[in-house]
């Protein structure tokens, strides 16, 4: 099964170290803050890994992509882990125009330097990116509609539909402290990169969903073929870099 990791090209704990130690003793590295950092941000071609590691974690990020406007309501604090690193940003997901559409959790890649930076209630546009976790493709919206048709789906569920997970899931036993969200939409666009040290392909996909585009990384297994106008339904973990 596909993660936010393997989106990335890390398919495995000892490819993940071998990543980290590989990008950290090497000129890419990028430290914060520069004189006594708490936080590195590894590259991965256009994704980017940050690690913490007082706290021995880590978080998956992409340097470029597509900003939503959000307004930033809460951070997070991870109570179960007690990481100061994985404090997760509630904001209320806005239209183009400033209507509410939806709320979300959403990791953050230096929490330290966001903390500072982002003002609680005030909207401002983030490059969201959505690690995609799984998902279901259909070749256009014909197909989508038929196959929809035939599992009694009805209209309950089409490109534009998106459902915050984590906290916000419908079932109880579904919810979590987590910044997960599953949505439907049409790809725009789409391109290969490689994870320069373990060489596996991963693949970006700028997806519209509704009056928002999303970014999404995914695992190049799980998603070898996609091309513009396809329809896809994904779970995806979102973060954003800062």
């Amino acid at each position: 099964m596909a993660s936010h990791l393997t989106a990335i090209g890390i398919y495995s704990e000892e490819e993940l170290i071998t990543f980290m130690e590989t990008v950290w003793a090497g000129d890419s590295c990028r430290p914060y803050p520069a004189n006594e950092p708490t936080s590195f941000c590894l590259p991965a071609a256009r994704a980017e890994l940050w690690l913490h590691p007082a706290a021995s974690c880590f978080i998956p990020t992409l340097s470029t992509g597509h900003t939503v406007n959000v307004r930033p309501e809460a951070w997070l604090p991870d109570d179960d882990n007690h990481c100061p690193f994985c404090s997760l940003l509630a904001v209320d997901v806005l239209s183009p125009d400033g209507h509410l559409l939806y709320p979300q959790l959403l990791a953050v890649g230096n929490c330290e330097k966001a903390q500072q930076e982002i003002t609680l209630g005030k909207t401002v546009a983030l490059p969201i990116t959505a690690f995609v976790e799984g998902g279901e493709v259909w070749p256009d919206l014909a197909a989508f509609q038929k196959a929809m048709s035939a599992e009694d789906q009805g209209p309950t569920i089409g490109p534009g539909s998106f459902f915050p997970e984590g906290p916000y899931a419908v079932l109880e036993a579904r919810q979590a402290f987590a910044p997960l969200a599953t949505f439907c939409g049409v790809v725009v666009a789409t391109e290969l990169e490689a994870n320069p040290v373990t060489g596996h392909r991963f693949r970006l996909a700028s997806v519209e969903c509704g009056e928002t585009i999303f970014q999404c990384v995914m695992d190049f297994r799980e998603f070898p073929e996609l091309t513009i106008g396809n329809i896809v339904y994904v779970s995806s973990w979102l973060s954003v870099a800062s």
